[in-house]
């Protein structure tokens, strides 16, 4: 078995990193062990760095991004 498929599951520190390494992009939502999203990452699986000035990159980065911040813990959710 090779090390892509013996290796945990990570959770990058942000969006442009989770893009960057990742074949999908989970989202948890504020409740306990609940995915909110899942985003398949549809770049190769070798990537340069280069790949972050590329469009496809950038809009996924972006969809990451906002599906992290509508699944948020805010102050008005806390309360619920």
């Amino acid at each position: 078995m090779s090390w892509a498929r013996r290796r945990p599951p990570s959770a990058p520190g942000d969006a442009e990193e989770a893009v960057l390494l990742a074949q999908r992009v989970l989202v948890f939502a504020c409740g306990p062990g609940r995915v909110a999203a899942e985003v398949p990452i549809g770049l190769p699986a070798y990537r340069a760095l280069t790949v972050k000035r590329t469009s496809s990159f950038l809009g996924l980065r972006a969809t990451v991004e906002d599906l992290v911040r509508s699944h948020m813990l805010t102050p008005e959710r806390e309360k619920v």
